[in-house]
């Protein structure tokens, strides 16, 4: 098993589970592993212009207390609810996922630092993936609290989302830095992110497109005072 201290426990009763959809035959796997889950509400956002405007109608009309917003590309294998919850259960958690930055340096890339010999001091998580055949796992360093965290999986509480406002946050738009933008509010505003081990694959790799590129810049403005953040003497 990839995740050896993980205890298997696919168990999604009483969760919210957010998708923006777009590639529906993606999605179909997804959708089919919730439901022998058992999860029973899933909020499927479809044709949207913002995710970060899809995010904060999602939550605001999700059945339960915890959310789980997921990419439509992951396959879930396996994940510890009972670990999960023990860190929802704090009343200073603000976001968990499955990869992040114990450092975010003033060019606002959580993987800055990959494949280099500061990786396992400044990254934090593990995420499988998936390209036509191909299976492999991205280990970034050990689980634990991070500054901000990558978007492919957030797990939250609506009261945390209550707390910081929701999604939106003035200037941003479209599909990029959503992630980053929600955690470090949430981490600016007092709470703790964490990474936490979840067997998952992902079929998306990611690129920096204009829009991505344009997100950054703005947020490296819009948070400049902020930055760099770290965490580190916090954990050493």
């Amino acid at each position: 098993m990839l995740f050896a201290d993980l205890t298997i426990m696919n168990n999604f009763n009483n969760i919210s589970v957010v998708v923006c959809v777009y590639r529906e035959d993606k999605f179909f796997y997804l959708k089919e592993q919730l439901l022998r889950f058992g999860c029973d509400d899933i909020v499927e956002m479809r044709q949207q212009t913002s995710i970060f405007e899809a995010y904060q109608g999602a939550w605001q009309k999700a059945k339960y207390e915890t959310l789980y917003f997921l990419h439509e590309d992951i396959q879930i294998e396996e994940l510890d609810e009972t670990r999960i919850n023990q860190f929802l259960d704090k009343d200073d958690t603000g976001f968990l996922g499955v990869a992040g930055t114990r450092y975010l340096d003033s060019s606002a890339i959580w993987w800055t630092g990959m494949n280099t010999e500061v990786q396992t001091a400044l990254l934090s998580g593990c995420c499988g993936h998936i390209n036509e055949s191909k299976k492999w796992l991205s280990q970034y360093g050990a689980f634990g609290e991070v500054v901000v965290l990558d978007g492919v999986v957030l797990i939250c509480k609506k009261s945390t989302l209550e707390k910081i406002g929701g999604f939106l946050d003035d200037g941003f738009s479209g599909f990029d830095f959503y992630d980053l933008t929600v955690t470090f509010r949430a981490r600016l505003a007092g709470l703790k992110n964490y990474t936490v081990p979840i067997h998952l694959y992902h079929w998306g790799m990611g690129t920096q497109r204009p829009e991505w590129e344009a997100a950054r810049k703005f947020f490296i403005e819009k948070y400049a005072s902020h930055l760099p953040h770290s965490i580190l003497e916090l954990t050493t």
